[in-house]
């Protein structure tokens, strides 16, 4: 967190695809992705509009004593509005989830996959099946 409020997650995704480097968009190491949003932002909307209008290309390297193994992180912001927002590189392209009902982020898997596992529990009775029975 930042003096300004905003907080910043990484928790893994190993459906994470970096894009390829070509050459047009500057690099950023996985490592200090979460502290670039915390240094330079004071709000989710700020970042936002400044990622998208200002793109960065993220770069991954091995997981500490575990070669051949890549990081692959997804990143969650939110900040003392209320607001949030989760980014994920998928298949080589940033893909942002934003708004104040992204509130929520766990490892696996992709986000969009997270939503739809959560919309397909609230119709199911608690009373007739559990999570991860059926």
């Amino acid at each position: 967190m930042n003096e300004a409020g905003l907080v910043a997650n990484m928790l893994w995704l190993v459906a994470s695809e970096y894009p390829k480097n070509d050459g047009t968009n500057p690099e950023m190491s996985l490592s200090i992705w979460a502290q670039y949003f915390l240094d330079n932002y004071g709000s989710v909307a700020e970042a936002v509009v400044d990622i998208e209008a200002n793109p960065f290309d993220a770069v991954t390297a091995d997981v500490p004593d575990q070669p051949g193994r890549l990081a692959k992180v997804h990143l969650s912001l939110s900040d003392a509005s209320g607001d949030s927002a989760i980014l994920e590189w998928l298949d080589g392209e940033l893909v942002i989830h934003h708004g104040p009902e992204y509130r929520t982020m766990t490892n696996d898997p992709p986000y969009d996959q997270q939503l739809a596992v959560k919309r397909y529990w609230q119709d199911v009775n608690p009373r007739e099946a559990l999570p991860g029975v059926i």
